[in-house]
């Protein structure tokens, strides 16, 4: 049985990877906007709901202390997971995979990446998305009093990152998401410098690539929103599968029913391979049902 500490290392590891890539990404972004000054470092913000985690300490809304003392044995409990230490630990990976750039010579040489966090919740506010964003506001800070921040990446929610990024454009900020799903943002007249790690095209290529190499021949997808054609999302997972030999057996809005029914469906309809587009709190009580 893996432990929670072998998790914890492998979540890690695999963040901390994803995040080598992200980081380069902003860096190459940001490139236009350096390649007339003669400096040896960069820094790029981080934000996202810090004011989720205790223990952090601020000015204004910039994190200046606190990442090295907060209990990180209440933010390993698997069984009491929540939006804070999902970002906590996220940001962990971050700035791992930012030690890892600095400290290779191979990558960004002659170039020291440096950081600054910012949070974007109200502190110790409820963890809902909407009501407690400053978002906004943070981006201002940021384009305005923090002149050497030259990208940012992070948040987590793709409404509120719908009001931030049209500052972070305004200022020629390049910013990268990772977790936002909404085609808005790709919207490039109001996002010019928005790009993110979770493209709608690509992501069903990848599908496509991993299911005919298992064989795979049938599928069901599980969504969070109901099924409409004008959800571009669904639309293109669901068409492209179909289009290249999987079929989409069964479609079912999994936020509507409960595990035990979809089981069901899967079972009787010889499903094994499901495509789910979920929270990540929702997604593992649903795998977790689903595996037992």
């Amino acid at each position: 049985m893996v432990s929670s500490q072998d998790r914890f290392t492998n979540f890690l590891r695999d963040m901390k990877n994803v995040h080598c890539f992200l980081i380069l990404r902003v860096v190459a972004a940001s490139q236009d906007l350096l390649r007339f000054k003669n400096q040896s470092s960069i820094t790029i913000a981080i934000v996202g709901p810090y004011g989720w985690v205790d223990g952090f300490r601020y000015n204004g809304s910039q994190v200046i202390e606190g990442n090295d003392t907060v209990d990180i044995a209440s933010l390993s409990d698997i069984n009491n997971w929540s939006t804070g230490m999902w970002w906590f630990w996220n940001q962990q990976a971050t700035m791992l995979a930012i030690d890892q750039i600095n400290k290779d010579p191979k990558i960004l040489p002659n170039t020291t990446i440096k950081i600054k966090r910012f949070n974007n919740v109200r502190i110790n506010g409820s963890q809902e998305v909407f009501s407690e964003s400053l978002a906004p506001q943070v981006a201002q800070e940021i384009a305005t009093s923090h002149p050497d921040v030259v990208a940012a990446m992070g948040e987590l929610f793709s409404r509120t990152t719908l009001y931030s990024n049209e500052i972070y454009s305004h200022f020629q900020i390049p910013f990268c998401g990772a977790t936002q799903a909404d085609v808005r943002l790709f919207n490039m007249e109001n996002y010019p410098f928005y790009f993110q790690s979770f493209p709608f095209s690509s992501i069903v290529n990848v599908y496509q690539i991993i299911l005919k190499s298992l064989n795979v021949t049938q599928v069901a997808f599980l969504c969070r929103a109901p099924l409409t054609l004008s959800n571009t999302f669904q639309s293109t997972i669901i068409s492209s599968l179909q289009q290249n030999g999987i079929h989409v057996a069964a479609a079912i809005q999994h936020t509507t029913v409960s595990a035990e029914f979809i089981a069901d469906v899967l079972e009787a309809a010889n499903i094994r391979y499901i495509i789910l587009d979920s929270s990540y709190a929702a997604g593992s009580f649903l795998y977790y049902t689903l595996a037992k």
